[in-house]
């Protein structure tokens, strides 16, 4: 469903069936507990974040770890993104030249 306040990230690498993870409510705090998330291969973002992204950028997913945009697609008309190819890298920050 096309919605102009999200936009589609496909992670090329990401889970090929939906797979259901547990991991703490509060990062700092273990008594908090635990809860369910799940994980795919396409995930929605929020517009206004996807328009804050550049190719070879990497985020942080939140409650996953780190991907890197490898394509982004935009209208031509508008200029407005709507959709983005990514990759995760859940070992962390990525270096892209060396030092």
């Amino acid at each position: 469903m096309a919605d102009a306040s999200r936009v589609l990230i496909t992670l090329t690498n990401g889970p090929a069936k939906p797979e259901v993870v547990s991991i703490p409510k509060h990062k700092k705090h273990a008594p908090a507990g635990v809860k369910a998330t799940t994980r795919m291969s396409q995930i929605w973002l929020e517009a206004a974040d996807a328009a804050a992204v550049a190719e070879g950028e990497e985020v942080t997913l939140m409650d996953w770890g780190n991907c890197i945009m490898r394509k982004i697609t935009k209208d031509p008309a508008t200029g407005a993104v709507i959709g983005i190819d990514a990759e995760l890298h859940l070992v962390g920050r990525c270096r892209l030249t060396p030092d």
